[in-house]
């Protein structure tokens, strides 16, 4: 599909116009939709972990976008309700990733005292999703609720690419302190004028990186897997079920069609029903990047964050100049994944048998390879731009090489 006819498709034009200026144009003058995109400077001043952000540094930082409906920005999906916003701050320094949120919420509620790897931390919680090396592989989770229990795992790939859960360790120097207006767990339910709880982390950046051995087995040093790469990708969820009567929010739909597939210019698919609690409001999911469906493992739809070197605030968001590539790359994992499964398992070589943008990748991006498995149960797709070349594989795996 040539990206001239993709505003004229009728199925496609509601998530073009939910994306609304998160359409960019790179150096390869292809307007693309991306997701949200965010600035993170370095630290201004010191900062002490109590959950309150209220030190000048914290004051310096700018605040994500309040979070939106999961399934994205159009009309058809209302926004969650004032009482209930959410939005984060970021900063970091040579050691720390320092994450900052802030969750209005008039009746906290903690439902678990555990979390068990494995098993759906169920509650009410902020959570942090953190692809390091944006490969949509080895991606770590922060799972919290406002009693301070929290989860840590490190995803090896998506579940849906047959991917599993582990332990994250984060380490003896990471700290987290949560600050609550308004008693948790109130045992009348009673709202609180303006209540909400914030969060407050410190995450070492040698924690966040799979890349921790180079290409020959050699174990790197810390301070090559400690630095910060100018991007990362990164999302925040926040899930809960609010009181009946003090959060009125609409139920997420269980027949609205996931928009995943067709942010990269495909069909339309199904998802699974979110569950309920008879207690309490129906569950909701709040995110700050959209994800086009109730499925947070989607790493290719997260937000863009850049790390700028300086304590300029004014310094603005930069483009990724490799991201055409990974769209493009994208684009073959989902077309790959369409023609295999009517195909008896077996991906093709050829990307004109894929129903894909032939134009983004012949006149903006280019050229293109696929090399598949001698059975055809497997593949890797490469596309040469500028002094790397993009590479992934059917299980989502997207890395770079520098050309020689």
């Amino acid at each position: 599909m040539k990206i001239s006819k993709l505003f004229k498709n009728p199925l496609l034009l509601p998530l073009f116009i939910q994306l609304g200026n998160n359409l960019i144009s790179y150096a390869c003058e292809c307007p693309l939709p991306t997701p949200k995109t965010y600035t993170s400077y370095r630290r201004s001043g010191t900062i002490e972990i109590d959950g309150k952000l209220d030190e000048e540094a914290w004051d310096r930082a700018p605040w994500t976008e309040t979070f939106g409906n999961v399934f994205g920005e159009d009309e058809q999906f209302p926004r969650p309700p004032e009482n209930i916003e959410t939005k984060v701050k970021l900063i970091w320094d040579d050691q720390y990733l320092y994450v900052g949120a802030l969750l209005l919420d008039p009746v906290i509620r903690a439902l678990e005292n555990e979390a068990v790897l494995g098993e759906v931390f169920d509650d009410n919680t902020f959570q942090l999703y953190l692809d390091h090396d944006r490969t949509n592989h080895n991606y770590k989770v922060i799972q919290m609720n406002p009693n301070g229990v929290y989860k840590s795992s490190i995803y090896n790939k998506p579940p849906s690419d047959d991917g599993y859960e582990s332990w994250w360790d984060l380490g003896p120097d990471f700290e987290f302190k949560i600050y609550t207006h308004g008693e948790v767990n109130n045992k009348d339910w009673k709202p609180v004028e303006d209540g909400y709880w914030s969060v407050e982390m410190k995450i070492p950046l040698d924690r966040l990186s799979a890349r921790v051995f180079d290409s020959l087995g050699i174990k790197k040093r810390a301070e090559e897997t400690s630095a910060m790469p100018t991007y990362m990708g990164l999302n925040f969820l926040r899930t809960g079920f609010p009181p009946k009567g003090v959060v009125n929010i609409q139920a997420q739909s269980t027949t609205v069609q996931s928009t995943v597939s067709s942010f990269f210019l495909f069909g339309l698919g199904n998802f699974n029903t979110l569950f309920k609690r008879h207690e309490v409001g129906p569950k909701y999911q709040t995110s700050w990047s959209p994800l086009h469906s109730n499925d947070i493992h989607h790493p290719e739809l997260w937000g863009q964050v850049m790390f700028r070197n300086t304590t300029n605030t004014y310094k603005p968001f930069v483009p990724d100049q490799s991201y055409p590539t990974r769209f493009a790359l994208m684009q073959i994992y989902y077309g790959e994944k369409a023609y295999a499964a009517t195909h008896d398992g077996v991906y093709t070589e050829n990307y004109q048998d894929l129903d894909i943008d032939v134009q983004l990748v012949e006149d903006c991006i280019g050229p293109l390879k696929i090399r598949t498995s001698d059975d055809g149960v497997s593949y890797e797709a490469s596309i040469r731009y500028r002094k790397q070349t993009g590479h992934i594989r059917e299980d989502r795996y997207l890395h770079f090489t520098d050309n020689h």
